[in-house]
């Protein structure tokens, strides 16, 4: 008989986790979410690979590196995952240090500068994020995983729409889990961005800059051209007065090329509003005791649900492998 696995969540934390079960024949897959692609915040993320604003390091480290090794993969299979150039312009005196940038190609301190500001610069991963999870929808669709439309309320509840039972839940609601759990570790993080036409002229292209916590940054791709950012700890799915016109005018400020094609309001498509998955720090366990079933918890990713999605999905392969290896004992 199957292991009848349900995967919570069908953005790209919860796909990619359903992608890594579902190569094991015993395993039954279905994913149940209230949101489906191309309505996750998944979709409205910018696809970027960058470790920002998640914890703990060490496996922010180790999840990255995988992850960036499967994209490379990708891309040479056709996906649409691309190499982004990036340019981060130094504070003054900044010495630029992160703790990953020893995972990122072509690192450059350059002689360029934007605003007076010294210029860094590397290569990156980018992801065309709805074409990426729509693809991995159907390849598990050809798997045979199945997809449910339903809002989780609680995860005992779940069990009441499988009627023949499920023997082990994944969690990987995002920012829901939550509310879901009422788990004091986690909280929203309200993210809007700006979206103008394709800026060909850049090509796949990476402006950040970062100043007093707030994030400004342009990611320049085939489809659209993402102006980000808002980083405030509130469950506010709406943009505030000022809101598109702040990040506007700080992208323009770095990035004036934004304009070389028209004015703002003959560049600019739309915007997006989403609520990143914030916590102390990520959730990767296994809970065996707090429900009816056992219970895979994968959320918490912050912003860096794009970075680190094959690694966690790796992770969670690993637990569940080894939760049935040891039932067998």
């Amino acid at each position: 008989m199957k292991r009848r696995i349900v995967v919570l969540g069908a953005g790209v934390i919860g796909l990619s986790c359903a992608w890594k079960l579902a190569q094991d024949e015993r395993n039954s897959i279905c994913i149940v979410a209230d949101l489906f692609t191309p309505n996750t915040t998944s979709d409205g993320a910018g696809g970027f690979w960058e470790p920002y604003e998640a914890e703990p390091r060490e496996l922010i480290k180790k999840w990255s590196w995988v992850t960036k090794l499967e994209l490379h993969r990708l891309a040479k299979e056709g996906w649409p995952v691309h190499t982004c150039k990036v340019e981060k312009p130094l504070a003054p005196g900044e010495d630029f240090n992160p703790y990953w940038k020893n995972m990122v190609d072509n690192l450059t301190h350059t002689d360029r500068t934007r605003n007076g500001h010294k210029v860094v610069s590397w290569e990156a991963p980018i992801v065309t994020s709805p074409v990426y999870l729509a693809r991995l929808m159907d390849l598990l669709k050809q798997k045979g995983a199945k997809f449910i439309r339903y809002k989780v309320s609680t995860i005992n509840s779940l069990l009441e729409i499988f009627p023949f039972g499920i023997d082990l839940i994944v969690n990987c609601m995002g920012h829901s889990a939550g509310s879901v759990l009422n788990d004091k570790e986690a909280f929203p993080i309200r993210g809007v961005l700006v979206h103008f036409k394709p800026q060909p002229h850049l090509g796949f292209f990476a402006l950040e800059h970062i100043e007093a916590k707030q994030s400004t940054y342009v990611l320049s791709k085939e489809d659209v051209c993402i102006l980000g950012g808002t980083n405030d700890r509130v469950e506010e799915p709406s943009v505030r007065p000022g809101d598109i016109q702040d990040i506007i005018k700080r992208c323009v400020h770095w990035l004036p090329e934004l304009l070389k094609n028209g004015d703002v309001e003959s560049q600019m498509s739309g915007f997006w509003v989403g609520i990143r998955p914030g916590r102390t720090a990520i959730r990767l366990e296994l809970d065996e005791s707090s429900f009816k079933v056992p219970v895979v918890h994968c959320y918490g990713h912050g912003g860096s649900g794009w970075t680190v999605h094959w690694g966690c999905a790796e992770d969670v392969q690993q637990l569940v492998s080894n939760f049935y290896n040891k039932s067998k004992m």
